[in-house]
């Protein structure tokens, strides 16, 4: 369940905000400082802005309880990291840091005995973050050696070590197809299909933002729950550009120096290789997202946008309402009106 948040819910952020008013009205953001960011949580949504983040989770008793925390990218504060695909390898560090941070505070408001204010809260609290943070090791770790480590091994029985590019190849295709493959089961999970509605949430939030429209239920209602910069879209220009990163460092590699091509010597280097490749697909993204109108980057980015039909689900009133809450109270710290405490 773990993966599954971490992989089809988070919403890459980019650049700075317009201003933000508190009577629920956003003024028009332009071109190149309009986007802001988030992911589905347990019962809520995250929301990041340039200057902070804030997550709102609808408790049992119908009421919207919110945190929220002063954040700036170091991608921002610090000129080296703010480089082009660095920019991008941070970005998706700091987004995955950012939604286990989330997800966990969430889940302590999900198992929270709202009728218990003493001691057993303290205890139930440290006890719940030891297992969610277990939890999410475990998923990662599981995460790594089905997406990365089992393709390798698979493809190895069907065409061998000897040819970099077509083994390559197979390896992208049957992590395609791991991956289309996982997400449409785990939509049939009932926790997993409120998490989709909440992404779905998300989305519509952000999408009245970018359009500089009154930040309500009512307004964001018509707006699609499919967004462009979805990490959902992300790992599939991943999945994609990895086949070419791959079989031309296993060719430089295993071709030109004669180290054989073992399957863990491949594991770890194309684990290293990682943050170039987000990195990379990050800034494609970031092109594909501001360039919508155009023919040809409609097309490429059609895939993503189709696989959302699952990964994001029309979210009901009351769960609009949390996506916006969410965005709203991160959108304060723009104009210094939350400082988080």
């Amino acid at each position: 369940m773990g993966m599954a948040w971490g992989f089809s819910c988070i919403l890459l952020t980019d650049a700075e905000l317009g201003l933000y008013s508190h009577t629920g009205m956003s003024k028009q953001p332009d071109e190149n400082s309009k986007h802001v960011g988030g992911q589905a949580v347990i019962e809520g949504v995250m929301m990041r802005a340039p200057q902070g983040v804030a997550i709102s989770v609808r408790r049992k008793n119908g009421s919207i309880t919110t945190k929220s925390f002063p954040y700036v990218s170091r991608s921002k504060r610090m000129k080296l990291l703010g480089l082009p695909v660095v920019k991008g390898a941070v970005a998706l560090v700091e987004m995955l840091s950012l939604g286990i941070q989330a997800l966990n505070w969430s889940a302590q408001q999900a198992t929270l005995d709202l009728e218990d204010e003493n001691k057993k809260k303290t205890r139930a609290s440290r006890a719940s973050n030891i297992s969610i943070g277990l939890t999410l090791v475990v998923a990662l770790a599981l995460g790594v050696g089905f997406f990365f480590y089992l393709p390798l091994f698979l493809t190895g029985l069907l065409v061998g070590n000897d040819n970099q590019v077509i083994f390559n190849m197979v390896a992208g295709v049957i992590r395609v197809i791991f991956f289309l493959g996982y997400v449409y089961f785990i939509q049939f999970i009932p926790d997993i299909k409120r998490i989709f509605q909440y992404h779905g949430a998300e989305h519509k939030a952000v999408f009245c933002y970018e359009n500089g429209c009154e930040l309500s239920v009512d307004e964001a209602a018509d707006y699609s729950t499919k967004h462009p910069r979805c990490g959902t879209s992300f790992l599939l220009i991943v999945f994609a550009f990895a086949i070419v990163v791959f079989a031309i460092a296993d060719s430089l590699l295993f071709g030109l120096t004669g180290i054989p091509p073992s399957r863990f010597v491949r594991f770890v280097f194309h684990i290293a290789l990682l943050p170039l490749i987000a990195g990379v697909s990050y800034e494609l993204m970031k092109f594909s997202s501001k360039r919508t109108g155009n023919r040809l980057i409609r097309i490429l980015i059609s895939p993503g946008l189709l696989l959302q039909r699952v990964t994001t689900v029309e979210p009901d009133r009351s769960q609009l309402e949390v996506g916006l809450v969410s965005l709203k109270e991160a959108l304060r710290f723009e104009t210094g009106e939350a400082d988080g405490s």
